[in-house]
């Protein structure tokens, strides 16, 4: 059986220095790390296979090299807190069941700015499942030499995501049929979901006979849900005259009630605010949140079926599947809660 205790058998070294070898320990020599490597590849054990090994054992065995190992990669700016993201967290546990039922193993991972990690460089996955909504970051992923799929944007031509425009649409026609014809739009995230949600917002204005207000489309420079507060007060010290908004998703949400509750504002009488996402948690706000429910479940389960499809093309040396059956947009819904009411008289 391929274990690293097999290994450290063969090798005749501890479990830990086998551990250490297979991760690339400066601690470990290189003679020992050399041994390792090569008893890890007689016996098949995948997680051996660094980018040098992998070509070595290609040009050997005339074929691709399989690690069994798959990478949920996330887009992390700043501080690492990816993982604590209950949004990432119900991807990634959705991507992982398909991927444990094919014996595939996981690896999280997270990426800033535009630099890829050293270990996926090195080629020690089979593929990758990027959560990643830049297209800088998309950009340097397809360089690497393995299949990558987007998970909840379109960035990439292999995706699972939600219907985007169709978000901005739903939660636009749903102010507009409580009578609110003044509604802000925020997102402080500069993406193409951003970018799609926008165009949904406008076009159920228009489709409603109103033009929509440039000053009403607020958009922040950074990448924090945070950043959204300073911009309402903005706003609102300006002019008070909009009775609704959409916010890009549950935590901008939840960040502009509070701002709301600052400035004196009552939601909903004052103020309808409606999120993205419907995560856990936005039951518990007072009042509870009105959202748009992304399929995060399904999105993460279908991104990790198109990946094991196009890694199974890739083994048997067969082209990707037609970019139709390699990618899909799902439906959102609309969930009705507390934060949205009937436009103020």
């Amino acid at each position: 059986m391929a274990t690293q205790a097999e290994i450290a058998r063969r090798a005749g070294v501890s479990q830990m220095t086998v551990s250490r070898a297979l991760r690339g320990h400066p601690h470990v020599d290189a003679a020992t790390r050399a041994r390792v490597l090569e008893m890890a590849r007689e016996i098949g054990y995948g997680a051996a296979l660094n980018g040098d090994a992998r070509r070595l054992a290609s040009r050997r065995r005339g074929g691709v090299v399989r690690t069994h190992i798959v990478c949920i990669l996330r887009y992390a700016p700043g501080q690492a807190r990816v993982w604590r993201d209950p949004w990432a967290g119900l991807l990634s546990e959705a991507m992982q069941a398909p991927l444990f039922d094919a014996e595939m193993q996981v690896l999280l991972a997270d990426i800033r700015e535009s630099r890829v990690p050293a270990n996926l460089r090195a080629g020690v996955v089979d593929g990758i499942l990027a959560i990643c909504p830049r297209s800088d970051v998309v950009e340097a992923l397809t360089k690497l030499d393995v299949p990558v799929v987007g998970v909840a944007n379109t960035l990439l031509p292999s995706y699972a995501c939600q219907d985007d425009y169709a978000v901005g649409r739903i939660a636009t026609e749903h102010l507009l049929s409580l009578g609110h014809t003044r509604i802000a739009l925020f997102h402080p995230l500069a993406s193409p979901n951003a970018r799609l949600r926008q165009q949904g917002f406008v076009d159920a204005l228009e489709s409603a006979g109103r033009s929509p207000d440039p000053d009403l489309i607020v958009t922040a420079e950074g990448e924090r849900a945070e950043e959204a507060v300073p911009l309402f007060q903005e706003l609102w010290r300006r002019r008070q005259d909009f009775t609704a908004l959409v916010a890009y998703n549950d935590e901008v949400a939840a960040w502009l009630l509070r701002a709301a509750e600052g400035q004196g504002i009552e939601v909903p009488r004052d103020l309808s605010i409606i999120g993205v996402d419907d995560l856990p948690w936005v039951t518990l706000l007072k009042p509870s949140l009105t959202t748009v429910r992304l399929p995060l479940m399904e999105i993460g389960e279908a991104a990790a079926r198109i990946l094991l499809q196009r890694l199974t093309a890739w083994w048997r040396g067969e082209p990707d599947p037609p970019a139709g059956e390699a990618a899909c947009r799902l439906p959102v819904e609309l969930v009705v809660r507390g934060t949205t009411a009937p436009a103020p008289r």
